[in-house]
């Protein structure tokens, strides 16, 4: 950037390209890599040199420090400046809906053809997701989307024909947030799903307001626990009411979207949870606690390359013998799932598959109707 204007410079650009502009001069500020400095009374207050912390303040706050008028715009929103500049503001204007006019730029992940996208506002999720990203990555069956980065909320497939939109995101729930689109199948877990974001949220809190720095802390809590097998009915009331509180009071937009994931989740996919409490398993099959792995007596081969992978001596077994794997001992590090070379060992959560209870000749074991 520091090259370009000096090149701009240079070619008496800045003194004569813009009429009305007899002298523009542009400086460049370097700041931090705190997330909340996207916020807009934080970014001003970086700009004065100051601590880079949010403040209480009307929409769209003017500050009076600074040595000119000054107006926020996000990198995405400039990028724009010179296509509309060429092009003009009806050309631009042609994208889009209008309610909301012009195009976004959107990172999508979890498809056939992840990558970023420019689409015009009013695309909906169903379209970037099947015709864009043309499916989901591996064949894997549609469970959500999560919509607007690690604060994001999570849309299940009845709301896939919701329009990409700053209103219609959040009137469903989720936001255009950064940009991001995380599509996830059904091993995708949602409590592991929001844990994930909350703890992004959690390190990236500059700490001012109670809400969003201990919000984000009481989250992780509850659902750690309730990943651990620790979780309690009364839990899920009371996440629902921790989110409530961190979106009506946190200061800045990081704290107040830091609950939407958990809010949706708890909207859309309250069985899950209830799951993890009730039942101690995790139906994606991803939270450890509830994770078991076992060797399927009609596959495996005996070939042993489960037992040299495990480092517990949890698997029984030799040669002509359908292995076994002892769940006492098994310290669920997944090595022998990456291992085996016929795809005998799977993992299962809740009423385990059966089994030998020791190992047997292999074509001895029949499978029960």
């Amino acid at each position: 950037i520091q090259k370009a204007l000096q090149q701009v410079e240079a070619a008496g650009l800045l003194d004569n390209g813009f009429p009305g502009f007899a002298h523009l001069r542009v400086k460049v500020y370097r700041g931090g890599s705190e997330m909340c400095e996207v916020e807009e009374t934080t970014f001003l207050r970086a700009l004065e040199a100051g601590t880079p912390i949010p403040s209480m303040r009307p929409s769209h706050p003017a500050f009076s420090e600074l040595p000119e008028n000054t107006v926020v715009h996000s990198v995405e929103t400039l990028a724009s400046v010179s296509a509309i500049m060429e092009k003009g503001a009806d050309w631009f204007a042609a994208y889009g809906n209008p309610e909301e006019r012009g195009t976004k730029v959107l990172s999508l992940k979890g498809v056939d053809f992840p990558g970023i996208i420019e689409v015009p506002l009013g695309t909906p999720l169903r379209k970037i997701i099947y015709e864009i990203g043309d499916g989901l990555s591996q064949g894997r069956e549609f469970k959500l989307a999560r919509v607007g980065g690690p604060s994001g909320g999570l849309l299940p497939e009845d709301l896939l024909d919701t329009p990409v939109g700053y209103r219609s995101l959040e009137e469903a729930g989720a936001m255009v947030g950064n940009g991001e689109i995380l599509v996830g199948g059904l091993d995708t877990c949602v409590v592991d799903l929001v844990c994930s974001g909350a703890s992004t949220v959690q390190a990236a809190s500059c700490g001012r307001c109670v809400f969003c720095r201990e919000g984000t802390v009481q989250i992780l809590a509850i659902l750690g626990d309730i990943t651990r097998g620790k979780g309690k009915p009364e839990d899920l009331e009371l996440l629902r009411e921790l989110g409530e509180h961190m979106q009506t009071q946190s200061l800045c937009l990081l704290g107040t979207s830091a609950p939407k994931s958990l809010l949706t989740c708890l909207c859309h996919f309250e069985e899950e949870l209830e799951a993890h409490i009730k039942k101690k398993r995790c139906p994606a099959v991803v939270c450890q606690k509830f994770v078991s792995y076992y060797i399927s007596p009609e596959l495996c081969r005996g070939c042993g390359e489960c037992i040299e992978s495990c480092p517990a001596d949890a698997i029984d077994g030799g040669e002509g013998l359908i292995h076994v794997i002892d769940p006492l001992d098994c310290e669920k590090c997944g090595n022998c799932l990456e291992r085996c070379p016929h795809g005998a060992v799977a993992r299962y959560s809740g009423v385990k598959p059966r089994t030998p209870p020791k190992p047997v000749p292999i074509g001895t074991w029949r499978k029960r109707d």
